[in-house]
């Protein structure tokens, strides 16, 4: 109830949508924890060069694939997976012994991404042509089980999106993490920075990204003071892309925590890095000892500018209606203040109510203990008026859609694998959920 009680003193305290964010993830977390007490995680401050903390030389590192998902439904998209697999062609040492490629594309571009893996011959590619587009977790469940058959579950998995690039060295950086981290009990690894843009850039290659790191036109996130301290405080840098982690630990994040639901969700990403966070002791690490100019390991092109980051939109407010919003808007207009509002704005609304209920579970994925019921929907239900309001609906609507809402944020809990205690109820039969009413 503390942590109930505080959300909603910091919520009446500060409004912005990135507040609301903010606090959404910062609550969770702490209910996550509090409920079930946190594993401490290794960490190490430098990646090894061929010897432990102790001093002890190290045992060669384990076999290391990197995965890609993709899908091309046009030239542009075209052209950035060729400048990625460039990058992977590109990779120095021996340390990646494999890379998949799950891909789909438009019928008409299907024999120009044929011809291009063809032509770049990257060694040991594995390209798995899908059938029909996949979501991007989609695609991950099926390679990370060829690889993982193809390597052994002692294998690491790292990642790499279709669209972005990475340096020479980020293979080899990663294999000697992975080395230093095993011998101390982790099974991830996370880059301690990625190399983002401060306004939009269009980069081709990573010799071009070297320039505009020369430049100071791409830094590091998060970027950081004189003192070590971040410039701004709620900067969201980490993403599942920084990470290597376990195949096995991969491969039990699909079957425990990623769900058919969630494999198709708009924050499919996000779940697998909160389960990262939640379930696996993860060491972060430095991917070079010289500093983010001699390694810069991996340029996400999204800008750091917060304009033109806004300008893009997010998740929430961006949100596109389904036709599973219908019966949900339909169901709005018994809603005080929405009578007279039109069909579209209410599907809109439907729209971004279930986007906020799928945010919000993806924080309880890999909770180390189940989460309690009543603080799970009632806090839910605090996340979805907080967020509403903070998009810009009048304060008594967000009230009067988020307290009617347990059920349907129940409903997304057992879609998403949310374990509670007791157990989610079974929505098919009529039953009172609890209510913030």
């Amino acid at each position: 109830m503390e942590v109930l009680s505080t959300h909603e003193a910091h919520r009446r305290k500060s409004s912005g949508y990135h507040q609301a964010q903010a606090r959404m993830h910062t609550f969770t977390t702490l209910m996550v924890h509090v409920c079930a007490g946190c594993e401490e995680a290794p960490s190490t401050t430098a990646a090894a060069r061929g010897s432990s903390a102790s001093g002890k030389p190290l045992p060669a590192p384990p076999p290391l694939a990197l995965l890609i998902a993709s899908h091309v439904p046009d030239h542009e998209r075209l052209r950035r997976l060729r400048a990625c697999l460039r990058c992977v062609g590109a990779q120095r040492g021996d340390q990646l012994k494999g890379t998949w490629l799950s891909w789909s594309a438009g019928e008409a571009l299907r024999p120009a991404v044929r011809k291009l893996i063809e032509e770049l011959a990257v060694p040991r590619l594995h390209a798995v042509e899908q059938p029909q587009p996949l979501r991007q977790f989609e695609h991950y469940a099926d390679i990370s089980r060829r690889a993982s058959e193809a390597l052994g579950e002692a294998a690491w998995a790292i990642f790499s999106d279709d669209d972005d690039l990475m340096h020479p060295e980020r293979s080899s950086a990663y294999a000697a993490a992975i080395t230093e981290a095993i011998a101390r009990g982790a099974r991830a690894v996370g880059a301690a920075w990625t190399a983002r843009p401060r306004v939009a850039e269009s980069p081709r290659t990573a010799s071009d990204v070297d320039a505009l790191v020369a430049a100071g036109r791409v830094v590091s996130t998060p970027e950081l003071d004189e003192h070590g301290k971040r410039l701004r405080p709620h900067d969201a840098w980490d993403e599942y892309f920084n990470y290597g982690v376990e195949l096995c630990e991969l491969r039990r994040f699909f079957s425990s925590a990623c769900p058919e639901a969630v494999r198709r969700s708009t924050y499919a990403d996000m779940v697998l890095h909160t389960y990262l966070r939640n379930a696996v002791p993860t060491a972060r690490f430095d991917p070079s000892l010289h500093g983010f100019g001699s390694n810069w390991a991996y340029y996400y092109d999204k800008p750091i500018d917060l304009e033109q980051a806004a300008a893009q939109g997010n998740a929430s407010s961006g949100v596109t209606p389904i036709e599973a919003d219908a019966a949900a808007a339909a169901a709005l207009k018994l809603v005080g203040g929405l009578e007279q509002v039109s069909e579209a704005a209410r599907m809109h609304l439907a729209a971004q109510e279930r986007s906020l209920y799928e945010l919000y579970c993806t924080c309880f994925a890999g909770s180390p203990k189940p989460t309690p019921l009543k603080s799970f929907l009632l806090l839910g239900q605090l996340v979805a008026m907080d967020h509403l309001e903070n998009l810009g609906h009048d304060r008594k609507v967000a009230e009067a859609v988020a307290g009617g809402s347990a059920r349907k944020l129940a409903r997304t809990a057992k879609a998403f694998g949310v374990v509670t205690e007791p157990a989610l109820p079974a929505l098919d039969e009529p039953q009172r959920v609890v209510s913030i009413n």
